[in-house]
C-alpha cells in the first residue's frame, strides 16, 4: 500500500484571510493618509507629528492582532507547527498580494 502525506502548501486559506484583512487594513489608512492634507488642514505640527506616531502604533497593533492572533491561538492550544505554517503562508499570501499590487501599479497604465 502506498501511504499519501497530504502535501503542505504555503498559500493554504489560513493565511489568506490574515493576509487580506492586512492589505485591506493599509488600504483603508493609505486612503486616510491620502486625503489628510484636506481633513487636517490648519493643524499645528507637532499635532501632525504626534497623530503621525500614534497612527503608526496603533497600526503595529492593529497588524500585529491581524496576523499574530490566529498563530497564537494555536501556539498555546499546543499547535506549533500549524501556528508556524500559518505564518508563513500568511507572509506568503502577503508577498503575493504586494506583488500583484506593484503589477498593477506598474503596468495597470497599459492593461
Amino acid at each position: 500500500m502506498f501511504f499519501h502525506k497530504k502535501r503542505a502548501t504555503v498559500f493554504s486559506r489560513e493565511g489568506f484571510v490574515p493576509a487580506g484583512g492586512l492589505v485591506a487594513y493599509v488600504g483603508i489608512v493609505a486612503i486616510v493618509l491620502s486625503h489628510g492634507n484636506d481633513w487636517f488642514r490648519g493643524i499645528p505640527p507637532y499635532a501632525a507629528i504626534v497623530l503621525m506616531l500614534s497612527l503608526l502604533s496603533f497600526s503595529v497593533l492593529v497588524c500585529a492582532l491581524i496576523v499574530l492572533s490566529g498563530p497564537y491561538q494555536l501556539f498555546v492550544a499546543k499547535k506549533g507547527k500549524e501556528a508556524l505554517a500559518m505564518v508563513v503562508s500568511t507572509a506568503a499570501w502577503l508577498a503575493m498580494f504586494v506583488a500583484l499590487i506593484i503589477v498593477v501599479v506598474l503596468f495597470g497604465r497599459w492593461l
